[in-house]
């Protein structure tokens, strides 16, 4: 683009001035007269449609919140939120549109049910004497009131479509359905009914006895019909249906018309079902025609029945509202995948994922990965985000989606960012918490654009026919292999009635149940098995359903701040707000005079503008001339972090040119190292001249972080000494991080001629300069080739005197140093005088000397890049204020421990970093006219319970603030394998991720936090160690500086004094034994 810009910039440069002025009169003119005729066009438009639009249109609001009359108007709001919120802000328009008969209907049976309902005289008198032994109590006179009792067995899935079932059967019938609340119910769904009650009372005179009916009962329908016990002189005062999977042939006779004539006499009907048995209703030529006038859409009766019926109790909406806004709300679209395992033993199985991924790529509804090379991705361009909500007992399916997306990029340039509420392992039905997450999971399904559900699954019924989707069915497994093909687009979002009668009623007894009448057809997940409703023939409705309406889809309350506006006041007043011809105009002429400024700039300014929005060197750190392509890193890192406040002096950038100046003279492959290798069998060097060059030798050493931060330390002693720094990459530096110096390299060749000897090196070896101390084996009047120096943590005595001065005067002449350390070890060469001078006039702010040389040094690959560009724009770079929590246990054996979680949550919140939960009871209802506050939380840790423990704290409870908090662990492997080369660039990523965020909490001595804190220029919290397995009180400590801590510094006894007179190096908050460098400002 900048090169266009460019063109143009010459070609207008090189007109005169007065034709640059006639140019921009002329664009303005042109886009001014534009704006009147639009205005005029968009008036006459105006005056058209509002001639056309029916009046009684003019009172909807933006969002149908009664769904098309469905709902009754005059519930309280604030008891049950989700009831006309549903509509209004969460959901698209359904194409699915309820008649105006149905409509009717329900305001009917709202009379019925009011004048007939618990504590009602109708009600008293229907159970009068219902437990009594009386033959004839039906024939007595109770009232024009007759009941169906819904109890729930099985699942929440089985429950929610058989209660739509059994409400909808009233509604034919013109009975009260009451629903038994022995069980969680009322924890679930608000009361549907304006007025009056659906629970069935406690004291209700069956209600001992209604756990015991099964199909043995005496008063079962179907028993009485093997039995011949059914009398037409003699009505029993109550029937028990068994419409459950195992139903007889006789218990299925209840669909047909002349056992319907007898059971409508019978005052009380208990049901106990567990599959939906709506498709059955319509073999009943008496129901046919009243279903046919009451649903024209015959595919839409659940979708219709549920949003009417199913309003989640607050505590429940306020888990939908809160994981949708953190989560889904701000992505482009959204997929969801339910996935259930059947199976003997539950749990992940390769070939089902296997078949999840065949069947979301073979559909277009997830993109192929490819390798990082092939990935062409314009940094220019906003990305577009697709949400992938995955609910399954098990989370691996989620966590191998969300790794396969984040460890290569897709094809397609989309972000995936993965989502799964809760994965417990296994179904704990009348578990209240279980069961509100249950169904706070479904909801979320319903919101989806697109989804995947299982065969066979009632959980993926009720989500897909919720939210009017026609998903894609997983075909069911078999032989441990994924089927090919693995999954079928639905034609239909009617859930499946997965056990029904294998024939029809009367004349078409015998005829398969799927062949009775054209729209009632055998299920696409069941092999000529279950019926499930079509809509014969298309519509207009069906055409629409087939659209992609994600963008439909309106969220007011998640507007930025800066652009959002009082969606309330506007559907209140309704309000319309309309450009006047002056104020387009007025935009005109702004947008024409904006436009001559541009035109008139030197097009040298626009190009340099656009480079420098990607491109930047940070602050003259960097060199400029590398090829961007083969590490993005290097110039775009800015594009993630705000700006530091820590600038690089001009020393040190002076500095930094000068030493890349010398490793391209000394580095491999130079005259200069060939002449040195050529040293290394002496055993003592020869004086060397001005033109010879020396050498420090970097080996890797324990975890990331520890490499990271040692080879931090001797690049700073490299600067120091004028030597030229070298790693070993036998390792995976390479796959690791870019060369960070230009036209050379800092690998160590292959063919070192110590590279075989380099991995004996230790304190033992005759060539450890500690030892040679300790064995006054050091002379003046020998140097010998090579060195290997010891830093660790429990290096001796000997080996510490490598920071003395008179030391580092022995140890300048000799050419090949090797270094073994597992140690940020920068401040103990603060210490050294003559070090000391040189490093204040490079760092005058001494803390951000690792934040300097880290963000100079340190660029990773390519594919590492990628990994924290898709991981930031996906999950965190929505978010208002990103907080990462770095946590690393150290305890034998790691793991979780509820001590290390208290402590947690006890130092975020009391340092403000997370809100308090809000307390039980307190009111979720949130304000819609305000956008909350979202915050993210990146959490790295081996292990994934500490971050879904803050998750689900955050999914059940609002925020005392009203904050949203998202909770994002990229990975969580549970045990480090270093060296590993997957595992070491995912950690390398987490760090790079945890230094973007805005606030950070680190464990004590961890060295992954130390990197992430000094790469990101920020001050942490530092999580003290527990002991005997109890939080610390005070549990954490803000850190003095940036710096990582040296956590068990070499002193030597030469720097004792030293360090008492050197104010800028303090012992470190989190281990007494650690010194750090800090601002004495």
């Amino acid at each position: 683009m900048y090169h266009i810009l460019q063109i143009s910039g010459d070609v207008f440069r090189s007109m005169g001035l007065k034709m640059k002025i006639i140019l921009t009169i002329l664009f303005s003119g042109l886009l001014i007269g534009s704006v009147i005729l639009l205005s005029f066009s968009n008036n006459f438009n105006d005056q058209l449609l509002l001639a056309t639009i029916n009046s009684s249109s003019e009172s909807e609001p933006l969002h149908d919140r009664l769904i098309g009359g469905l709902l009754k108007p005059g519930f309280d709001e604030g008891s049950c939120v989700s009831r006309y919120t549903q509509s209004l802000l969460y959901r698209k328009p359904s194409p699915y549109k309820p008649s105006p008969y149905l409509v009717s209907k329900l305001r009917r049976y709202e009379k019925l049910h009011k004048r007939c309902g618990p504590g009602t005289k109708a009600y008293k008198k229907a159970t009068k004497n219902l437990s009594h032994d009386d033959a004839n109590y039906a024939n007595k006179s109770v009232g024009k009131c007759r009941y169906i009792v819904w109890v729930a067995v099985y699942g929440l899935g089985n429950r929610i479509l058989t209660l739509a079932s059994v409400f909808l059967y009233a509604l034919l019938t013109n009975r009260v359905v009451l629903v038994d609340q022995s069980k969680d119910i009322s924890d679930l769904f608000c009361e549907p009914f304006p007025g009056t009650s659906w629970l069935l009372p406690r004291d209700f005179p069956l209600m001992n006895q209604i756990d015991g009916y099964n199909k043995e009962y005496s008063r079962c329908y179907g028993t009485m019909l093997n039995n011949h016990a059914i009398s037409t002189n003699s009505t029993p005062r109550h029937l028990y249906l068994h419409i459950i999977h195992d139903s007889r042939d006789e218990d299925k006779m209840f669909f047909c018309t002349k056992d319907q004539d007898m059971i409508n006499k019978v005052p009380w009907l208990i049901v106990k079902a567990n599959v939906y048995f709506v498709p059955s209703l319509w073999f009943n030529p008496t129901f046919q025609t009243e279903l046919m006038k009451l649903f024209p859409q015959k595919e839409a009766v659940f979708h219709h029945l549920a949003r009417y019926l199913y309003h989640p109790t607050n505590q429940v909406w306020g888990m939908v509202t809160r994981y949708h806004d953190a989560h889904l709300a701000r992505a482009d679209e959204r997929l969801g995948i339910q996935i259930r395992v059947f199976s003997d033993q539950p749990g992940y199985f390769q070939h089902v994922m296997d078949q999840i991924l065949s069947c979301t790529q073979r559909e277009k509804l997830l993109p192929q990965v490819v390798s990082q090379e092939e990935s062409k991705l314009n940094i220019s361009q906003r990305q577009k985000l697709k949400a992938v909500l995955v609910t399954s007992l098990y989370p691996e399916y989620a966590d191998r989606i969300k790794n396969m997306f984040w460890e290569q990029p897709s094809s397609t340039g989309e972000l995936i960012e993965v989502y799964q509420p809760s994965g417990e392992r296994y179904q704990q039905t009348d578990n209240k918490l279980h069961d509100q997450k249950a169904l706070a999971e479904m909801y979320l399904l319903s919101l989806t654009d697109k989804i995947v559900t299982s065969a066979r699954s009632t959980f993926g019924y009720v989500a897909h026919s919720l939210g009017g989707l026609k998903p894609w069915l997983l075909y069911q497994p078999t032989d441990a292999s994924a089927p090919d093909p693995p999954c079928v687009r639905s034609t239909s979002i009617d859930p499946c009635h997965l056990t029904p009668p294998s024939h029809g009623c009367d004349a078409d007894w015998g005829t398969d149940s799927g062949k009775v009448v054209p729209f009632v057809k055998h299920c696409e997940d069941r092999d000529n098995d279950g019926l499930k409703l079509f809509d014969d023939i298309p519509s207009r409705a069906r055409l629409l359903s087939s659209c992609d309406g994600h963008n439909m889809r309106f969220h007011p309350h998640l507007l930025h701040p800066k652009t959002r506006f009082n969606m309330k006041k506007l559907e209140d007043n309704n309000m319309s707000f309309k450009i006047s011809g002056m104020m387009k105009l007025t935009i005109a002429f702004a947008t024409c005079l904006l436009l001559s400024m541009v035109l008139l700039l030197p097009s040298y300014n626009i190009v340099k503008l656009h480079k420098s929005s990607h491109l930047t060197t940070t602050g003259g750190l960097l060199a400029t001339g590398f090829d961007e392509e083969s590490c993005l890193s290097r110039y775009h890192q800015s594009s993630l972090r705000k700006p530091s406040p820590y600038k690089p002096s001009t020393n040190l950038v002076s500095k930094l040119r000068t030493y890349e100046m010398l490793h391209k003279r000394c580095g491999p492959g130079t005259k200069a190292y060939k002449r040195a290798i050529k040293q290394l069998g002496n055993n003592n060097v020869t004086s060397s001249n001005g033109d010879d060059c020396r050498y420090v030798v970097w080996t890797p050493m324990f975890g990331l972080g520890n490499r990271i931060l040692s080879m931090a330390s001797l690049f700073t002693y490299a600067l120091m000494t004028d030597r030229v720094m070298l790693v070993d990459h036998r390792n995976d530096i390479t796959d690791l991080f870019c060369e960070p110096f230009p036209g050379t390299s800092w690998l160590l060749p292959p063919d070192f001629p110590l590279t075989n000897q380099i991995d004996s090196f230790n304190r033992t070896h005759s060539h450890c300069y500690g030892t040679m101390l300790k064995n006054h084996a050091v002379n003046s009047t020998t140097t010998p080739s090579h060195l290997y120096i010891d830093i660790f943590h429990d290096s001796r005595d000997h080996d510490k005197k490598f920071f003395c001065e008179e030391n580092q005067a022995f140890l300048k002449n000799v050419p090949w140093l090797v270094v073994k350390s597992n140690l940020y070890y920068a401040p103990s060469l603060w210490l050294i005088p003559s070090f000391q001078t040189k490093l204040i006039n490079l760092f005058p702010q001494k803390h951000t000397s690792f934040h300097h040389l880290s963000r100079y040094l340190f660029h990773p690959t390519n594919q590492v890049w990628g990994m924290v560009t898709r991981s930031y724009n996906a999950y965190l770079s929505r978010a208002d204020e990103v907080l990462g929590l770095q946590i690393r246990v150290f305890s034998t054996p790691a793991g979780y421990f509820q001590h290390v979680m208290d402590q947690i949550v006890s130092c975020t919140q009391r340092e403000k970093l997370l809100p308090e939960l809000a307390t039980k009871g307190s009111s979720q209802v949130m304000n819609i006219t305000k956008t909350p506050k979202l915050k993210a939380v990146l959490v790295t840790s081996l292990h994934p319970e500490y971050s879904d423990e803050l998750k689900n704290m955050f999914l059940e409870r609002a925020s005392s603030t009203g904050e949203i908090i998202e909770v994002y662990q990229p990975s969580g492997e549970r045990v480090q394998q270093t060296d590993k080369k997957v595992h070491d660039q995912k950690a390398l990523a987490e760090i790079y991720l945890l230094s973007l965020t805005d606030k950070l909490v680190t464990s004590t001595r961890s060295t992954f936090g130390y990197v992430a804190q000094g790469l990101g220029g920020l001050k942490p919290w530092i999580l003290y160690e527990p002991r005997h397995e109890k939080a610390p009180d005070p549990p954490c400590v803000r850190a003095m500086s940036m710096e990582p801590c040296s956590l068990k510094a070499p002193i030597s006894a030469c720097q004792a004094e030293t360090i008492k007179t050197t104010p800028f190096i303090k012992y470190c908050e989190d281990r007494i034994t650690g010194i750090k460098l800090v601002d004495e400002f």
